[in-house]
């Protein structure tokens, strides 16, 4: 099963929240779960590399430090028998093409650990009018978070993220972001079935509230020890480490996190 990782500390950044070091140390604890590949995003530039019991190099970011380390995505790929080859194409992680929305400044990306059925995927797409350009059933998270950016009103956002993971057939966790047509992004996290843990770094210096999530608790462990003893050490911070509950999901946005519960929807033969 996949390994999965995602950070992001809201639009306004006051204080370092990742540097190359911490990010290959998130990265070798999501390689625990898959070795096929490694993909990863660092402030919307994409890096995808296809590898076989290699281990995660991440030598390639953006030239800008002062726009680095804003938000991020990473997967390590672990194949499946009944699921696509492991090619850069369907390494993730998924991101939304320009072309699907009229408004440019509107985007979303995605890595999701776990299987959604064909028949859910496919009407995900026929929902949408959606051209998948992977053979992953990740990609079905994509027009959903282009759906949620394109939301006017926050309640729109979480009906529609409810909506998707309540009739979502199979077991997942998901992390995603999208940014809506004012240039403001928000974070998303999933969980059905699929674990996935939450590490939250408060700063009273400056008031904010920097989020770590990664399918690997102890991963989260080892970032808040960095933190706390490199990256941050001159920073008073509170940390704390808790489950995404299965059957919830988080919706990050500048002014908090709104958590948010949905039950599945099953079908009975007969009933």
């Amino acid at each position: 099963m996949c390994g999965i990782f995602g950070y992001w500390n809201s639009t306004i950044q006051s204080a370092p929240i990742m540097d190359k070091e911490l990010f290959k140390l998130m990265g070798k604890y999501a390689q625990l779960r898959g070795n096929d590949g490694y993909g990863y995003i660092v402030n919307g530039i994409r890096y995808k590399k296809v590898t076989v019991n290699e281990p995660v190099e991440f030598t390639e970011y953006p030239e800008n430090p002062m726009q680095l380390w804003s938000w991020g995505l990473l997967n390590c790929r672990a194949k499946p028998e009944t699921e696509a080859p492991t090619t850069v194409r369907n390494v993730q992680p998924l991101m939304s093409r320009a072309k699907l929305c009229e408004d440019t400044k509107i985007h979303a990306a995605c890595v999701h650990n776990g299987a959604l059925s064909n028949d859910f995927v496919r009407s995900i797409y026929e929902k949408y009018s959606y051209e998948p350009e992977t053979d992953l059933d990740s990609e079905a998270f994509i027009p959903m978070l282009l759906d949620m950016a394109k939301a006017q009103e926050y309640s729109d956002e979480r009906k529609i993220l409810k909506e998707f993971c309540e009739s979502a057939n199979g077991g997942f966790a998901m992390l995603g972001t999208f940014q809506d047509q004012f240039g403001t992004r928000s974070f998303v996290a999933a969980c059905k079935y699929q674990p996935l843990y939450e590490l939250s770094v408060y700063i009273p210096n400056f008031k904010r509230t920097y989020y770590y999530l990664h399918s690997v608790k102890e991963a989260l462990d080892e970032c808040k020890n960095y933190l706390s003893q490199t990256l941050l050490r001159d920073s008073e911070i509170v940390c704390h480490i808790e489950e995404v509950e299965p059957y919830t999901c988080r919706i990050y946005r500048d002014y908090g996190v709104e958590k948010i519960s949905f039950k599945p929807t099953y079908s009975y033969p007969g009933r």
